[in-house]
């Protein structure tokens, strides 16, 4: 058997019983001592405000208690989160559809946070929302990884397989070789605008560059006595080529009406406040000649062959060729040659006139 060990004696049992029941009774008078004191202070205090009434101007309101407030139902904020944004179209694969169809998609997942709160959520709604050979390329990933991984995993993966990697290279190419050939010059700006962006070119000497070769040769032609300054933005010139172009619908559309022949307008006929511009002193839109030191120099430099500036390329320069000050103009002697045959042709017919003529004399 275990043998218990003796029970130690606490405070209550070794005090004794008649100083216990002493100690309490000091404890409740000093208790009632103390409520006493209280009431008659509080009835001092009641006293007090009734015998100074407060005017009802200066009067402090107790604030009411305002009703509880009650939660709205769960289906509400859920009714309201699941309108959220429209389901994207179904991917198919096609590629320069991938990169509009994932913005789509980010913006559906951020307008439902609720909804897809977990990332094997939003990569199951994304799966869901492809299909025919996209949705045959991406599913085995999703099936051995969609467990474990995370949504931008999910999106690296389809950039790998979607997204075109030469789109950027593509576009600048495209701007190269763009020229106008819609009338409108507006709808030109925004395709012009949407290969810039593509292609990241975001430079403004490059821009403006491009975008004058690419412009028809009306528009080049009433451009031909401005000069836009280097700190002009793309932006800017564009404004000024758009009101430009309007500026030259409204002249054939008032000569179409006199019936008289439209002439071709310059941009000195026109004013616009957008930007500044001077009338240009040389020859339009026309380089200077240098010596071949100077050509050299440029190419070493880096600048273009033509006009001396940096940014660009000779082949896509503005300005025109230079004309060598010590050469004839090659159209004299084109013309000169012209006028030759043509006397020529002439002689040519009327000795076959002659010919004719005789023969039928002597029948």
């Amino acid at each position: 058997m275990v043998e218990r060990l003796p029970e130690q004696p606490t405070n209550d049992m070794a005090e004794d019983p008649q100083t216990r029941a002493t100690n309490m009774e000091s404890l409740l008078q000093q208790i009632v001592g103390q409520m006493t004191e209280l009431t008659t202070r509080i009835a001092t205090i009641e006293a007090t405000a009734a015998s100074t009434p407060m005017d009802s101007a200066q009067a402090i309101p107790l604030p009411a208690t305002p009703p509880p407030a009650t939660p709205l139902p769960a289906t509400h904020a859920t009714s309201y989160e699941m309108k959220g944004l429209k389901d994207p179209d179904a991917f198919d694969g096609t590629r320069s559809q991938y990169l509009p169809w994932k913005y789509q998609i980010e913006a559906k997942l951020r307008s439902e946070p609720r909804r897809f709160h977990t990332n094997h959520l939003a990569i199951a709604y994304t799966f869901s929302r492809t299909t025919g050979d996209a949705r045959a390329r991406i599913f085995p990933w999703v099936a051995v990884h969609a467990a474990s991984s995370t949504l931008s995993q999910f999106f690296q993966h389809l950039d790998g397989a979607f997204k075109d990697a030469h789109m950027a290279e593509t576009a600048r190419n495209k701007l190269q070789n763009m020229r106008q050939k819609t009338p409108n010059v507006r709808d030109f700006i925004q395709d012009f605008n949407k290969e810039a962006l593509t292609a990241s070119l975001f430079d403004h000497a490059i821009l403006k560059s491009m975008f004058l070769h690419a412009l028809n040769h009306e528009l080049r032609a009433a451009l031909a006595g401005t000069i836009f300054s280097e700190s002009t933005t793309i932006e800017e010139m564009q404004s000024h080529v758009a009101a430009v172009s309007d500026n030259l619908w409204r002249l054939k559309l008032s000569s179409k009406k006199k019936g008289a022949t439209p002439q071709t307008a310059t941009s000195s006929d026109f004013s616009s406040d957008a930007m500044d511009w001077e009338p240009s002193r040389t020859q339009a839109l026309r380089a200077k000649w240098v010596s071949q030191k100077e050509i050299d120099r440029r190419r070493d430099d880096g600048s273009c062959l033509r006009c001396g500036k940096k940014g660009h390329l000779i082949n896509s320069c503005p300005l025109k060729p230079a004309l060598n000050p010590e050469r004839k103009p090659a159209r004299a002697t084109k013309a000169t040659s012209r006028l030759k045959e043509r006397d020529a042709e002439m002689d040519l017919d009327n000795a076959t006139e002659v010919d004719s003529d005789s023969e039928s004399e002597k029948e």
